[in-house]
C-alpha cells in the first residue's frame, strides 16, 4: 500500500533576542581602535567632510578632555584591596620622570614649510643621513664606527652600545647593565668608566643626540652642534639649569630668572620648535626617508614626587570640536517655522541641516566615550602593573589578561581587545605596547603567581650562565626551573626559547 506524505505549514511565534549597534556606538567603537596618529587624521577629514562641524574656539569648552582631571590619583579608583607595595621612588627614578615630563609636548611644527619629524626639526646634519634611504640606521651608525680608530675592546664595546639603542636613538639602558652584559656575552671585562668613553664617542655621530641617556642630554648634545652665539648659550642655559622648569613649561619663571624680554623668549621657544627634538633616531627595523614613521604613545604613565602614578591620554594636536553656531541658528528658525510652512526646497535644506548637526553630535560624542573608555583602561592596566610602573623592574609584570582588565573596569572583552590594539604607553621605563603587558601566569611551587615575561627572564638567566662547552638540554633547562621553584613543561622551554631566538643546545657550544 503506497504511503502519502503530507506537508502541513503551521505557524509558531518566539521571542528572539539580538543587537542591534546604532550607528553611534558603531562610530565610538571605530575611534576606541584607532591609534592617536590615525584619530588625528580622522578627526582632520571629518571636519572636511560635515560643514556642521569646526574647531571650538572657546579655551574654556574642552570637549575631548572633559575628564582629564579625573587622570589625577589613578590608583584611587581602583584601591579595592589592600596593598603593601611600596610607593616611594629613589632620587634617580625622579630625576628620570623629571625628564619624561610634557616638555616635547611643547615641541610642535607650525606648519610653515619646514622640514619636520613628529614636532622636531630636522637639520642639515639629518639630512645627510636621509639622503640613503635604502640605509637602515644600525648600518649607517656603524658605517660611522667604521670611521674611527678603535681598539678591538672599543669596537666591541661601540657595536654593544649601537645594538642596545631604542627605536628614538636613544640609550635607555644603564652603563652599569651594559657592563655586566658585556662580561657574561663577550667575556669582556671593562669598567663602567671605559663605556662612558666609548659613548661619547657614539654621541658625535650623525644625527645629533644619538646615544643621549635622557632628554636634557639629548637637547644639550644638539646645542652643542649649533653655531656658537647667543641663542646657543641662552639654549644651553634653559636646558642645563632651568630643566625642570622647561619640562613644565614654566616659561615665566624662566624669563624671570634669566632676565628675558618677551621678544627673547619668543624666539627661544621658535628655536627650540625647529631647532631640537626629542628623538634624534629613526625607527630601528625601517629604512630612513621621507616616509620615516615614530611610534606615537597614546597613553603617558608620570611619577609625582611623593611616588604615586598617574595616567594622561595624549591627545597631541587633537582639536576641541563643536557644532557650528550658525548650523544650529539656521536649523532652528526651520524647527519654528513648521514643516507644514516650509516650502520642498527648504525642507530638504532643514534635513541637510539636520543631518550634519545630528552626526556632529555623534561624532562629539563618540570622542568624549573614546577618551573616558581609554583612560579608565589604562587606568586599570596601571593599578595592576603598578609595581613594574613605580620601579621599572619588568621581573614585577604580574599576570594579566584581558578579562581581568573587563572585570576591574566593567568594560566588554571586546572593548578591551580594542583599546589596547596598536596602542602604546611612555613610561619613565620608555616607550611599550600596551599588548606587552597581557602575559599569561605560572604558579611557582610556593604558590606565588608568576608571569610568563618572569619565567622567560629565568630561563635566559639560566642559559646565560651554562657551561658553554656543554650547553643544557631542554629537559635539562626544565628541571633547573623546577629547582627554582618554576614548574613549566619542557614543551614550554622550547616555545619560550624559540621566542627569544635561542637556538637548541648543540648550536649553543
Amino acid at each position: 500500500m503506497q504511503q502519502r506524505q503530507v506537508q502541513s505549514l503551521t505557524q509558531e511565534q518566539r521571542t528572539l533576542q539580538t543587537l542591534k549597534l546604532t550607528q553611534q556606538q558603531m562610530l565610538t567603537i571605530k575611534l576606541i581602535e584607532m591609534p592617536l596618529d590615525e584619530l588625528l587624521r580622522n578627526v582632520e577629514d571629518e571636519l572636511h567632510v560635515n560643514p556642521a562641524l569646526e574647531e571650538s574656539q572657546d579655551d574654556d569648552v574642552d570637549l575631548v578632555r572633559a575628564d582629564s582631571d579625573s587622570s589625577n590619583d589613578s590608583d584611587d579608583d581602583f584601591d579595592t584591596e589592600s596593598d603593601s607595595e611600596p610607593n616611594i621612588i629613589d632620587g634617580e627614578q625622579e630625576e628620570r620622570q623629571e625628564e619624561l615630563e610634557k616638555a616635547l609636548e611643547r615641541m610642535e611644527s607650525d606648519d610653515e614649510g619646514e622640514d619636520y619629524r613628529d614636532g622636531g626639526y630636522v637639520g642639515e646634519d639629518y639630512r645627510e643621513i636621509e639622503k640613503g634611504n635604502q640605509e637602515s640606521f644600525l648600518d649607517k651608525l656603524n658605517e660611522q664606527m667604521n670611521e674611527l680608530v678603535l681598539t678591538d675592546e672599543e669596537h666591541t664595546i661601540m657595536e654593544y652600545l649601537i645594538g642596545s639603542l631604542e627605536s628614538d636613538g636613544m640609550l635607555h639602558t644603564s652603563l652599569d647593565h651594559i657592563t655586566e652584559r658585556l662580561y657574561i656575552d663577550y667575556y669582556l671585562d671593562v669598567k663602567e668608566e671605559d663605556v662612558e668613553k666609548t659613548l661619547k664617542k657614539l654621541q658625535s655621530f650623525d644625527p645629533a643626540g644619538v646615544g643621549a641617556r635622557d632628554l636634557q642630554e639629548c637637547l644639550l648634545l644638539q646645542i652643542e652642534r649649533m653655531e656658537d652665539d647667543e641663542i646657543k648659550l641662552q639654549l644651553k642655559e634653559i636646558i642645563d639649569k632651568h630643566f625642570t622648569s622647561f619640562c613644565r613649561n614654566h616659561w615665566d619663571i624662566i624669563q624671570k630668572q634669566m632676565k628675558l624680554t618677551d621678544e627673547e623668549v619668543d624666539t627661544l621657544r621658535t628655536e627650540i620648535k625647529h631647532r631640537l627634538t626629542p628623538k634624534p633616531g629613526s625607527s630601528m627595523s625601517e629604512t630612513i626617508g621621507v616616509s620615516m614613521q615614530q611610534i606615537t604613545p597614546d597613553f603617558f604613565i608620570t611619577l609625582s614626587d611623593d611616588g604615586r602614578a598617574s595616567v594622561e591620554i595624549n591627545s597631541g594636536r587633537l582639536p576641541n570640536l563643536c557644532i557650528d553656531r550658525n548650523f544650529e541658528m539656521m536649523l532652528a528658525e526651520y524647527n519654528d517655522s513648521g514643516n507644514k510652512k516650509l516650502s520642498p526646497s527648504d525642507r530638504e535644506a532643514k534635513k541637510y541641516l539636520s543631518d550634519c548637526v545630528e552626526k556632529g553630535n555623534w561624532y562629539i560624542e563618540a570622542l568624549r566615550q573614546r577618551h573616558t573608555t581609554l583612560e579608565k583602561t589604562m587606568k586599570a592596566i596601571l593599578h595592576w602593573q603598578k609595581k613594574y610602573f613605580l620601579e621599572g623592574d619588568e621581573t614585577d609584570i604580574k599576570p594579566m589578561r584581558l578579562e581581568d582588565i573587563a572585570a576591574k573596569t566593567g568594560l566588554d572583552i571586546s572593548t578591551i581587545s580594542r583599546v589596547t590594539k596598536d596602542k602604546y604607553v611612555q613610561s619613565p621605563w620608555g616607550i611599550q605596547p600596551l599588548k606587552s603587558f597581557f602575559t599569561t601566569g605560572f604558579y611557582s611551587s610556593d604558590g606565588k603567581q608568576l608571569s610568563s615575561l618572569k619565567v622567560k627572564l629565568m630561563l635566559k638567566e639560566v642559559i646565560d650562565n651554562e657551561d658553554k662547552k656543554n650547553p643544557l638540554s631542554d629537559e635539562d633547562l626544565a628541571r633547573i626551573l623546577a629547582e627554582k621553584g618554576m614548574n613549566i613543561s619542557r614543551r614550554t622551554v622550547v616555545k619560550y626559547r624559540a621566542q627569544m631566538n635561542i637556538p637548541v643546545a648543540r648550536m649553543r657550544k
